[in-house]
Order: C-alpha cells, then sequence, then structure tokens
C-alpha cells in the first residue's frame, strides 16, 4: 500500500475513556500540532467513530447556513482515495461572475465568468485555488494546496522551496483587505517524511480588533467517507452594519459520499441554486496522480 494510502491506526482506549479525554486531547492537538501526534492518532478511530454522528448534522447546516461564503474540504473517499474539495458562493451578481477552471498543467484557477462584467478586486478574485509540486495532474506530487486566495503559491513555495512549515507560511499571511476581513483559509495535504498529513491554515480578522489571528491545525487522518471542512463566514446572518462575522471554529467533520462525480453533485446541490458559484473535487490517486471535477454556475466567456 502506497504511503498515501496507510491504513487508520487502531486504538485501546476504552470508549468511556475516550469520551472524557477526546476534547482534552484535540485541543493540546490543535494548540500543538507538532508535538501532539502520537496522542492524536491513538484515538483516531474511535474518534471517527464519533465523528461519524455528527458529520451529517454537519451537512445539514451547511445546507441551511445563509451564507459562508468560500470552503474548504479535506478527506478520503469511499474508496479510500484521497480528497480536496472547494467550493465558491455568492449573493450579488458580481460575486457571482466567477469560475472555475483548470489550466493544462493542472492549477485549477478562478476567473471572471464573464470578464466583460468584471466584479469586486481582481486580487480577490483571480488567484490559483488549487495546485501541487507536479507539471500535470499526471504527474502530480505533494503538497496538494488549495486556498481561497492567492497564498496557494505561497504555500507551495515556502513548503518546498524554502522548507518552511505550514504554521510558518500561515504567520505570514493576512485576511483580505475587504469590508469583511475575510479569513484567508488553506487546505494542505503535505509529507515530511513521516507519511500524509492533513493540515488547515487560517489568518482571520480578530473578532474585537483589526488583529490578525492565525491559526494552524493538523487534523487526525479521516477514515474512508470523512472529511474535515472550514469556511469563512460564521452560520449566521450578517451582523447590523452589514459586515459578515468570519468562522470562528476551526473545523467540522462532513460526509464524503460516493465517487469524486457523485460527492461534487451532492456538494453542488447542497450549496443552493441561490448562492452556489463554483465547486471543484480533485481526487488524489495511490501513485500521486489526481483528478479533478468542477462544477460552474456559469460558462466562461470567451474573448
Amino acid at each position: 500500500m502506497h504511503a498515501w494510502h496507510s491504513a487508520s491506526l487502531l486504538t485501546t482506549l476504552p470508549r468511556a475513556r475516550f469520551a472524557l479525554n477526546v476534547k482534552a486531547q484535540l485541543r493540546n492537538h490543535i494548540k500543538n500540532p507538532g508535538n501532539a501526534h502520537n496522542k492524536t492518532t491513538c484515538i483516531m478511530s474511535d474518534l471517527n467513530l464519533c465523528i461519524g454522528l455528527n458529520r451529517a448534522r454537519n451537512f445539514d447546516k451547511i445546507y441551511l447556513c445563509p451564507y459562508m461564503g468560500r470552503g474548504i474540504v479535506l478527506g478520503k473517499l469511499p474508496n479510500g482515495n484521497f480528497c480536496q474539495l472547494y467550493f465558491v458562493t455568492g449573493r450579488s451578481e458580481s460575486s457571482q461572475n466567477r469560475v472555475l477552471a483548470m489550466d493544462p498543467d493542472g492549477v485549477v484557477r478562478t476567473n471572471y465568468a464573464d470578464p466583460s462584467k468584471g466584479g469586486g478586486d481582481p486580487d480577490l478574485i483571480i488567484y490559483p485555488a488549487a495546485m501541487d509540486m507536479g507539471i500535470s495532474l499526471a504527474e502530480s506530487r505533494p503538497p496538494y494546496v488549495v486556498t481561497n486566495g492567492n497564498q496557494t503559491m505561497r504555500f507551495i513555495t515556502g513548503l518546498r522551496s524554502k522548507n518552511r512549515t505550514v504554521a510558518e507560511v500561515n504567520a505570514g499571511l493576512m485576511y483580505e483587505p475587504d469590508p469583511s476581513g475575510t479569513s484567508r483559509i488553506s487546505g494542505i495535504i503535505h509529507d515530511t517524511g513521516n507519511g500524509p498529513e492533513f493540515w488547515f491554515a487560517i489568518a482571520r480578522k480578530h473578532e474585537f480588533t483589526d488583529a490578525c489571528e492565525h491559526v494552524t491545525t493538523r487534523v487526525p487522518m479521516p477514515d474512508p467517507g470523512l472529511g474535515w471542512c472550514t469556511v469563512t463566514y460564521a452560520f449566521d446572518s450578517p451582523t447590523p452594519n452589514g459586515l459578515i462575522p468570519a468562522f470562528r471554529r476551526s473545523v467540522f467533520a462532513v460526509p464524503l459520499a460516493g465517487t469524486a462525480e457523485e460527492v461534487a453533485d451532492s456538494y453542488w446541490e447542497m450549496l443552493g441554486e441561490k448562492l452556489r458559484v463554483a465547486l471543484m473535487v480533485k481526487e488524489i490517486f495511490p501513485d500521486g496522480s489526481c483528478q479533478v471535477t468542477l462544477r460552474n454556475r456559469h460558462q466562461l466567456v470567451a474573448v
């Protein structure tokens, strides 16, 4: 079995003890991700069983959410292949004037659906959403990076060329310079020599000041059919001043049921006709190669 598909570790932790300790261990894991590997993996299987009870409920919360902006999922498809999912939602016509498209080298980028209409700040609208160190989907290699902004390239070059950690790259980011101070969210599947690791990195505006909070989380390896998700905005309506509050949790569990195409269909349906703009599912095979599935609200207008 390829290193990218290492089996989940079995735990010997009793159920009752697990219930008492999982929150404390995950809290320590999130605060000290580099030192918490053994403590976290020892409860991995029971954790997946516990999370399995909530992931369908979380999926319903996303479906009922008034507006959550952009979202990232890292997980495993039921066949065991790793998966990255990215979705974009929008409320205004200009926000919905976007598509996801793939370059010949396998980089998935955002762009205007109709360039003549434009809309928003191009520096925040147009960016490489998903890429890796390969020169094509057939020759992909880690790190596999998906983000909601131009920080994608910073993670690629930082992790590979400059040998920085996910936390070190994230520490150099700032939330987006828009009125809501939209969080920069990033999902990375990386291998530093000890096997594959799933990381989330978030640079978000402080709840009460203009300071930037940096949250870096290494999540436990999920079982097949399970994913970890983060989004830019809270599951709430806008505040009285019209700004949208940042999502304050780091990640939550969601289902990944079926093939990559079926996952794309289920999430596209879940996003709803009113808000959905674009979606990508990237399946990573045991040999490192990838396959990308895209869904777009609009067709790209040729210019």
